[in-house]
Parts: C-alpha cells; sequence; structure tokens
C-alpha cells in the first residue's frame, strides 16, 4: 500500500503543479471556475476537493452542489469529449467562466513482462464557458509495484 501511497501524492503534486501553471497564466480578478467530477469515484472526489481549496485562494470557486446539479442537467454524449455548444452550454447554465472536469483512479495492472503493479492518474480537463473550447489539460500518471 506505500506504492499506492507514494504514487496518489506523486500524481497530486504534479497535477497541482501542472494547474497552477495554467492558472497564473489567465487573469484571475473575479473568474468564476465550477469544479466538477463526472464520474464519481472517492479519489476523484478528494481530488477535487483539495483542488477548489487551492483555487479558492485566487478564485471565486463556485458551489460544488449547485454546479454539478446544473451540469448534470445538460444533456450530452461524454463529459470528457464535448462539442463547443454543449461546454458553451454548460458554462452557461452553470454560470461560470471557466469549469474543471476532474477524473482520477488507481488500477491495479498486470502485465506478461513484469509483476502485476499499480497505476494512478489524474486528468484535468480546463473548459472555457465563453468558447467552449478546451484551454487546458494536463495528465499524470504513475506506477508502483
Amino acid at each position: 500500500m506505500d506504492g499506492i501511497n507514494s504514487i496518489k501524492n506523486n500524481l497530486r503534486s504534479s497535477v497541482f503543479v501542472c494547474g497552477f501553471i495554467f492558472l497564473f497564466s489567465i487573469n484571475s480578478a473575479a473568474q468564476k471556475i465550477a469544479v466538477l467530477v463526472p464520474e464519481k469515484n472517492k479519489q476523484s472526489q478528494d481530488f477535487a476537493e483539495r483542488l477548489e481549496t487551492s483555487l479558492g485562494e485566487k478564485f471565486k470557486i463556485l458551489d460544488t452542489s449547485m454546479s454539478e446539479t446544473a451540469f448534470r442537467s445538460v444533456k450530452f454524449e461524454n463529459p470528457f469529449n464535448l462539442y463547443k455548444t454543449e461546454a458553451k452550454l454548460i458554462g452557461a447554465v452553470i454560470g461560470c467562466d471557466y469549469f474543471l472536469l476532474v477524473k482520477s483512479q488507481t488500477l491495479r495492472r498486470a502485465s506478461l513482462s513484469k509483476p502485476d503493479y499499480f497505476e494512478s492518474y489524474a486528468v484535468i480537463y480546463v473548459v472555457s464557458s465563453r468558447s467552449g473550447r478546451l484551454i487546458f489539460w494536463k495528465l499524470a500518471s504513475f506506477e508502483a509495484g
């Protein structure tokens, strides 16, 4: 289990660094951000909470439950592969400048060339509500035996 905790910590650190690089590149004055977890699992929700806490110092983070309810009211096929029109509609319904889609998971993997191992990953997608475009994304993944 130490391996899993180690990769989770590495994953959190690298995704936070990447997120901050993005966030410092935009004008943060009065920016409203919604952090969304489309696929509900404990690891993704914990990661989203930490992200909200760190972003809350510089941005206005919208209420999670209200944002989630508004997000779920829009019909779309895949939350991680939205059309621009769907993304703009989601942003308008939530009432945010940007929304972040967060996904994180730890999986047990098997391989013929090495013993079983664990892989953890986290993905952050940042979407502009105004344009509907994906303006930043980062995937961080780590393995441990």
